[in-house]
């Protein structure tokens, strides 16, 4: 495979399972349950095993940049899904310039 695909594949896997983890984190109570607490805990292993593994194919900066932005992204998205927790004005002119900061990464690396 490609490094491209691989890299892709790795940063995606990563996203998704800070998501699941952190999503995870308010069914913990505090990590007093323990289903829960032990998904959300190997979420965040396999998160930044997978993280790892695609900062081996990119560049560290651009990795972890759109790791953190795209993490961001998804858990207000989920937050909104789940929680019903919605972000206010500034929240979401906050929301627009990570979004603006991972395209700006994404295209100029």
């Amino acid at each position: 495979m490609t490094i491209m695909i691989m890299s892709t594949f790795w940063l995606s896997l990563a996203v998704f399972l800070e998501v699941a983890g952190t999503s995870l984190l308010i069914k913990t109570q505090n990590f007093r349950k323990l289903l829960p607490s032990l998904v959300a805990v190997f979420c965040y292993l396999g998160c930044f095993y997978a993280l790892a593994q695609a900062m081996t194919l990119i560049a560290p900066g651009l990795a972890y940049a759109l790791w953190c932005g795209l993490g961001i992204l998804l858990i207000a998205f989920s937050g909104f899904i789940f929680y019903q927790q919605k972000p206010d004005t500034f929240g979401v002119i906050g929301l627009c310039f990570v979004i603006a900061g991972c395209i700006t990464m994404g295209l100029f690396k």
